[in-house]
């Protein structure tokens, strides 16, 4: 009873929402066959009861949550407000869609971008509460392991069964991947305990999902995933010039040597990614010149819901565009979209204005998010789950990091105006 009594309510349903959704996207692939279409292989997903109650269960204690953080009074006025206008529209897109569109909310909860998404910005707030932080670096430590591994595995079970002449779409090794990929952006980016505890974790990590992202011949996250690597060396680099200055040059360098041996060593590997490379070219301009010679600004401002759609490749009611920021829009509208955007647009310049050089290198994680938001980006959608999850968190901590910063440059000038 005693440690009941102990628990407090809103860490512990954070806690259960996490493992929930984690559970999601595990069982949406587990154990689940694979599909050969042409040149591609894709695994089927899971629509068993376990999948459809972890998603349901995780939105249902992602909303009591944000309740209990919305009546908080210490959340800044200009944050409360985008949020609550993103979480009315959210709420008003999912009524609709279940009247007018005759969605169940379990279905709805599983589209590859539904109106839940603009609940889970209510996540904000509870990233903007430091007492959770400690609790959500440990659990983004775990899903990082987890999801990084996992997605590894599917993608030797994909090419022992089939072998490496064809490419992997659809399944959990794409999908797995890029909530692994957040989880470790966090970890690298936000938390600074795996330079003490687990460098050797974190670097086999990274070399996963370096070679995974290759493999997977997926341009644009392989891109993705140079930008990780890239910040994972000047931190690793920031570190050793405090701890240990005559590493700080030998560590970095032996580590890209060691992925450069590696990429030589077993170029087969590579092939299809350098080939897509050299001969995909431009796939964005068709399908974006097919949606706006269709699409008006009436629509684009109103939105069109769930089933909004186009005409594209012979399909008359083709619902998708490689291009997030237009997706919110052709779904739900210029104002929200343009409201979840300002939640970004106004971290940047309040961090801008900070002129703190480590709270700028923190801002990468987000500059990775918009650009997959803009099409840097494949099978990449803004569903409900893992990866958006903990992005709204990375945001809410942010904000909090830089308000923390202007209160604390506050403190100092009134302590200097006092003493002098």
């Amino acid at each position: 009873m005693q440690i009941l009594k102990k628990i407090k309510l809103e860490p512990f349903l954070l806690l259960i929402m996490l493992v929930f959704m984690a559970g999601y996207h595990f069982f949406l692939y587990f154990n689940s066959p694979w599909d050969k279409i042409n040149n591609s292989i894709l695994q089927i997903r899971n629509d068993s009861l376990i999948v459809i109650g972890c998603s349901f269960l995780s939105f249902l204690l992602m909303v009591i949550l944000i309740a209990f953080r919305l009546f908080k009074k210490n959340i800044p006025s200009y944050l409360f407000i985008l949020t609550l206008i993103l979480i009315i529209f959210g709420l008003f897109w999912i009524l609709y869609s279940i009247m007018f569109n005759n969605i169940s909310l379990t279905l709805l909860l599983r589209d590859s971008f539904p109106p839940m998404a603009m609940i889970t910005c209510g996540i904000i707030l509870v990233g903007y509460n430091n007492k959770w932080w400690s609790l959500l670096k440990k659990m983004l430590l775990i899903f990082s392991c987890f999801f990084v591994f996992y997605s590894f595995y599917e993608v030797i079970r994909a090419y022992s069964i089939f072998g490496f002449d064809y490419r992997i779409t659809s399944g959990a090794p794409m999908y797995l991947f890029i909530v692994g990929l957040y989880a470790t952006y966090g970890v690298v980016v936000l938390t600074d305990e795996w330079k003490k505890k687990y460098k050797a974790l974190m670097f086999i990590l990274i070399v996963i999902l370096f070679f995974n992202s290759a493999i997977l011949q997926g341009r644009s996250w392989f891109l993705q995933m140079c930008i990780l690597f890239f910040i994972y060396l000047i931190r690793i680099y920031s570190y050793l010039k405090k701890h240990n200055k005559g590493l700080q040059y030998f560590i970095p360098s032996l580590i890209i040597l060691f992925i450069l041996v590696i990429f030589v060593s077993k170029i087969e590997l590579f092939e299809g990614l350098i080939f897509r490379f050299e001969t995909s070219g431009d796939t964005r301009t068709h399908q974006l010149e097919a949606f706006f010679s269709q699409v008006s600004f009436k629509e684009l401002f109103l939105g069109g819901g769930i089933r909004a759609s186009y005409s594209f490749n012979g399909d008359p009611n083709y619902h998708f565009i490689d291009n997030q920021v237009l997706l919110f829009a052709f779904r739900y509208g210029l104002i929200p979209t343009f409201v979840y955007l300002m939640l970004y647009f106004v971290l940047f310049i309040k961090t801008i204005k900070t002129k703190n050089r480590g709270l700028l290198v923190k801002m990468i994680v987000l500059f990775s998010w918009l650009l997959a938001m803009i099409g840097l980006s494949v099978y990449f959608n803004l569903g409900f789950g893992m990866p958006h999850t903990l992005m709204m968190l990375y945001v809410g901590r942010l904000y909090y990091e830089v308000d923390k910063f202007y209160k604390k440059d506050e403190k100092n000038e009134k302590n200097i105006i006092y003493t002098s």
